[in-house]
C-alpha cells in the first residue's frame, strides 16, 4: 500500500504513461523531453512555457508531436489553442501579443526570428527591412541589456533597416499609435524599394 504524495506550492501530481521516447535522461535522472514538460504544463492555460520552450530551441513541430502522442488528456482544447496562436514561434508574452495584433490587423509580410548577421531580429519584414523588436523589461532591463540594445539598433540601422521598438505598454495602452507608426514605416519603405 502506497501512501499518496500531496503536493506543496506550484508542484501538481498526476499519474499517466508517457509514451518512451518523450523520456530522457540527465545523469541518473530520467525526464520528460522538454517539449513534453512544456506541452504538458501549458494544459493550464500557461503560454509562457511553450515561449521558453521555442526561445530554448526546442522547435514548434516537436511541441506538436508531443501533443498527438497525449491524446483525451484533460486540456488538450487549451493546448491545442496555444499551439495554434505559436504558428509564428513567439518567445515572450509580448512577441505573442505583437503576432495576434499583427494577424489581427491584417498586416502580413512579416517573419520572426530572423537572422541579420549576429542577430535575430523579433520580428522583420526583410523585403522592407524594417524590424519590430519586442522589447519586455524581463529582458531588456538593466545597464548592460540599455547598451547593448543600442549597439544592435546602430548596427542594423548602418546596415539599412528601420528598428522600430515596442514595449507591452504599448501593445497594450497605444494600441492605435503603434499600429499607424509601423503602417507608417512599412509605407514609407515599400514606396523607397518601389522606387
Amino acid at each position: 500500500h502506497r501512501n499518496p504524495v500531496r503536493a506543496r506550492g506550484p508542484v501538481f501530481w498526476h499519474r499517466g504513461s508517457i509514451p518512451p521516447e518523450w523520456i530522457c535522461e540527465a545523469g541518473a535522472l530520467r525526464i520528460t523531453h522538454p517539449a513534453w514538460t512544456a506541452v504538458d504544463i501549458c494544459g493550464r492555460g500557461d503560454s509562457a512555457i511553450l515561449d521558453t520552450a521555442l526561445r530554448c530551441g526546442v522547435g514548434l513541430e516537436n511541441l506538436w508531436r508531443a501533443f498527438a502522442d497525449m491524446p483525451a488528456r484533460k486540456g488538450n482544447p487549451i493546448r491545442h489553442q496555444l499551439l495554434t496562436e505559436s504558428r509564428d514561434e513567439p518567445w515572450s508574452a509580448a512577441e505573442r501579443l505583437a503576432h495576434q495584433i499583427l494577424r489581427k490587423a491584417g498586416i502580413s509580410g512579416w517573419r520572426t526570428n530572423v537572422p541579420i548577421g549576429d542577430y535575430v531580429a523579433d520580428i522583420a519584414w526583410p523585403h522592407e527591412r524594417v524590424i519590430l523588436e519586442v522589447d519586455g523589461y524581463e529582458f531588456h532591463s538593466g545597464p548592460a541589456q540599455f547598451q547593448s540594445d543600442r549597439l544592435r539598433d546602430q548596427t542594423l540601422i548602418a546596415q539599412g533597416w528601420v528598428v522600430i521598438r515596442v514595449t507591452w505598454a504599448q501593445l497594450t495602452g497605444d494600441l492605435d499609435g503603434f499600429l499607424r507608426r509601423l503602417r507608417g514605416a512599412l509605407r514609407l519603405r515599400r514606396g523607397q524599394v518601389a522606387a
